[in-house]
């Protein structure tokens, strides 16, 4: 099975200018609210405006950007009501692939993980590296969504993949949660490394619903 997420280049091969769009977006480079000029973007990124157009057609698919008559496209901005039914379908379907995971796959194929959510995740954390430490969220996610073996869960998460990761990183940010999220992932791996598919379930549930807790205490932060 593939390593590679859905919407993501293969090694050597050019990112597309969707591709490319998504991840400004993902990463906020290109903030909610922000106008997405034709011009300035097409310059940024060295191609043609048409192809600008073709990608913002895309986006709008993707409920990323809004694009009105006149009034060109601006990045999509989520209502609190929004990035909680996004909290709510994680915690469905994440937890679910984590079960699934567990029960594909051998222990010991979450040893390295488990292993780098550990000391290196740790140092990030400590340094506020948060960019690095959310690479290791990202590839832990990656690595049991593609372990799940569900076809319909990789399908539905890469839906809301965009949105989210925009999302989660505006949450690791607010107070304690980059030391409370380590704790929980180390929680996660370990049931895992041990083979328990119901306790590894129960504390991504757990670990989704802390995090979903956090953004409605400091609400002011995320919208």
């Amino acid at each position: 099975m593939s390593k590679r997420s859905a919407g993501r280049p293969a090694a050597g091969e050019e990112p597309s200018v969707e591709m490319r769009l998504r991840k400004m977006i993902a990463e906020q480079e290109l903030l909610p609210g922000e106008a997405v000029r034709e011009e300035h973007i097409a310059k940024l990124l060295s191609v043609s405006r048409h192809r600008i157009r073709e990608a913002l057609a895309a986006l709008e698919e993707r409920r990323l950007i809004i694009r009105t008559p006149n009034r060109g496209a601006v990045v999509a901005q989520l209502s609190f009501e929004e990035i909680l039914e996004l909290f709510e379908i994680r915690i469905s379907l994440e937890s679910l692939c984590v079960r699934l995971a567990v029960q594909n796959t051998r222990p010991q194929d979450w040893q390295d993980l488990r292993e780098l959510f550990g000391e290196p995740s740790e140092r990030l954390v400590e340094a506020h590296d948060l960019d690095g430490y959310f690479r290791n969220i990202e590839l832990f996610r990656e690595r049991f969504v593609q372990a799940s073996g569900s076809k319909t869960l990789q399908h539905l998460l890469e839906i809301i993949a965009d949105r989210d990761r925009a999302l989660l990183r505006r949450t690791i940010i607010l107070p304690e949660r980059a030391e409370q999220g380590l704790k929980m992932q180390r929680a996660i791996l370990d049931a895992m490394c041990a083979g328990d598919a119901e306790k590894a379930e129960q504390l991504k549930r757990e670990s989704i619903i802390r995090a979903r807790d956090a953004v409605i205490r400091y609400r002011s932060f995320v919208t």
